[in-house]
C-alpha cells in the first residue's frame, strides 16, 4: 500500500512515499516481540482470567468487543450546508500532516473526490489560507479506506491529539470534524452547519461599524443568521494549530446605552458567547488622543447619573472595568503595525497609534469642546467618549452568565463644534483591524 507523509521543515514541505510491500514476511519485523510479550504475559493472564471467573471474562470480552466497535466507527454526523448528511457512498480522498510546530500532533484533511476543478481550487484556496501549509500538487493522495467515520469510507492517519478537518463544498469551508460530534446538533437557520460554541461576540452600533468588523473577518451576506427579531453575521477566524474562534457580529439599530444594553442581552441570550467586544467609533477626549487612534478601555465611565438640586447637579458617575484576563491581554498584545483597510481622511503617510485609558459613555452626541473638557474632567484619565458602552457593559456585567467584555474605540473626531463624519470609515476600520489584531493574538483559550 502507498502512503504518503509530508514533513514540514521549516517552511518547505519534504514529501516522500512509501511502498511498502505484501506478502508472508511483511510483518515480521513484529513477530519476534510479539512472541516474547505473549510468553511473559501468558501465566499473568491466565492467573487474571481465573479470578474473574466466566461471568467476568464473558463481559470483559462483551466491554472490550464494545471498546474496538466505537474506535473503528467514530460517532461523527458530518453534515453539508444543506443540513443532508454526506451520503456513505461519497469517495473522499484524505492526507495526513505533520505539524511543523508540535511534531507529536497531527492534521488530517478530507476532500470529497467529487469536488470538480473548481471547488477543489477553493478548497486549496482556504487551506492554505487557513493553515499556511503546502501546494496543491501535494494533496493529491489517494489510498484504500482504512476506517469508517460516520458510514463514510476515509483514509485515516493515527497520531497523539490527531485533529482532523472536512472540507464541505457546499459552504465552502474547513470543518473539524471534532466540533461536528454532537448527539443532536442544533443548525443555523440560514447554512445548515451544526451551531458551535461561540468564542467572541462582537457587537457594533452604527452600520459603519458592522460593516467594518465584517470586512476584518471576512463576513458577507451569505454569514448572516436570523434568531428571533436579531440578525447576526457569523463566521470564524483561524488561529495557529489549526484551531480556530468560532464568532458571531451583532448590530444595534440605533446607538445609545439603551440600544446597545438590549443588543448585548440579546447576543448574550442566543449565542451564550466566551466573551464580547463592543467595537467602533468615538470622539476624542485627551489632548494626546487623535483621529484614527485606538483606545482600548480599562473602565467604561458612565457621566449621566446625578440628583438635581436648587444648587446644582451633584453628579452619580458610574464605573465599569474591563474584564481582567482581556485586559491583561491587551496590555500584553504585541505591537500592533496600525495598519487600516481604508485610506486616510487626511491623505498623510500615517497610521494610527493605541492608547490605553477610559472611555466615557452618555445618551448624547458632543459637539461642544467646553462640555467634551468637562465631561473628560470626571476622570483624569479618560480618553474617548461614546455612546454605547455604559449599556453594554452593563447588560454583560449584570448577565447570570457574567461573560468576558472589552470596549474598543477608535477617533472619528474631537467632540468640537467643527465635528464631522469624515473619519466614520477610516475609525471603525481601525478599531476592527485592533480587534482582529488581538483575537489573532489568543486572548482565550477557544471553546470545545
Amino acid at each position: 500500500m502507498d502512503e504518503l507523509h509530508i514533513g514540514l521543515l521549516g517552511l518547505t514541505p519534504d514529501v516522500q512515499v512509501i511502498k511498502r510491500e505484501g506478502g508472508p514476511f511483511a510483518a515480521s519485523e513484529w513477530a519476534i516481540p510479539a512472541a516474547v510479550a505473549l510468553f511473559v504475559s501468558a501465566s499473568v493472564l491466565n492467573g487474571f482470567l481465573h479470578e474473574l471467573g466466566a461471568e467476568g471474562a464473558r463481559a470483559l470480552k462483551k466491554t472490550l468487543a464494545n471498546l474496538f466497535a466505537r474506535t473503528k466507527a467514530v460517532p461523527v454526523e458530518i453534515v453539508a450546508s444543506d443540513g443532508a448528511k454526506v451520503p456513505s457512498s461519497l469517495p473522499i480522498v484524505s492526507i495526513f500532516l505533520p505539524l511543523a510546530e508540535e511534531r507529536r500532533s497531527g492534521v488530517e484533511f478530507i476532500f470529497p473526490d467529487t469536488l470538480d476543478d473548481r471547488a477543489f481550487s477553493k478548497a486549496i484556496e482556504d487551506l492554505r489560507a487557513e493553515f499556511g501549509h503546502a501546494q496543491q500538487s501535494e494533496y493529491m493522495s489517494t489510498g484504500p479506506a482504512e476506517e469508517t467515520l460516520g458510514g463514510v469510507s476515509v483514509r485515516y492517519s493515527y497520531g497523539p491529539r490527531l485533529k482532523r478537518y472536512v472540507y464541505l463544498a457546499e459552504s465552502a469551508q474547513w470543518v473539524e470534524i471534532s466540533r461536528l460530534a454532537h448527539p443532536s446538533p442544533s443548525r443555523s437557520a440560514t447554512t445548515g452547519i451544526p451551531d458551535m460554541p461561540i468564542d467572541f461576540a462582537i457587537l457594533t452600533a452604527i452600520e459603519v461599524e458592522r460593516r467594518a468588523v465584517c470586512a476584518a473577518f471576512r463576513l458577507g451576506d451569505s454569514d448572516r443568521v436570523r434568531k428571533g427579531s436579531r440578525v447576526y453575521w457569523r463566521g470564524r477566524l483561524p488561529l495557529k494549530n489549526g484551531e480556530f474562534y468560532q464568532l458571531v457580529v451583532s448590530q444595534a439599530p440605533d446607538m445609545a446605552n439603551v440600544d446597545a444594553a438590549l443588543l448585548a442581552s440579546d447576543t448574550l441570550h442566543h449565542w451564550m458567547p466566551g466573551a464580547a467586544l463592543l467595537v467602533g467609533i468615538a470622539a476624542s477626549a485627551h489632548k494626546d488622543v487623535r483621529l484614527g487612534d485606538v483606545v482600548a478601555g480599562s473602565d467604561v465611565y458612565y457621566y449621566e447619573r446625578g440628583k438635581v438640586t436648587p444648587e446644582g447637579t451633584k453628579p452619580e458617575p458610574k464605573i465599569i472595568p474591563a474584564d481582567a484576563t482581556l485586559w491583561s491581554n491587551v496590555c500584553a498584545v504585541p505591537d500592533w503595525d496600525g495598519s487600516v483597510a481604508e485610506s486616510r481622511p487626511d491623505g498623510i503617510d500615517d497610521r494610527p497609534k493605541l492608547h490605553y485609558g477610559v472611555i466615557a459613555s452618555g445618551e448624547k452626541v458632543i459637539a461642544d469642546a467646553a462640555v467634551r473638557d468637562e465631561i473628560a474632567s470626571g476622570h483624569r484619565k479618560t480618553m474617548a467618549i461614546e455612546m454605547e458602552g455604559y449599556g453594554f457593559s452593563r447588560a454583560v456585567w449584570q448577565s447570570f452568565e457574567r461573560v468576558r467584555h472589552l470596549d474598543i474605540r477608535a477617533i472619528c473626531d474631537d467632540a468640537s463644534r467643527s465635528k464631522g463624519d469624515g473619519w466614520h470609515k477610516y475609525a471603525a476600520a481601525a478599531a476592527a483591524g485592533f480587534a482582529k489584531h488581538l483575537l489573532l493574538d489568543r486572548p482565550l483559550e477557544p471553546r470545545p
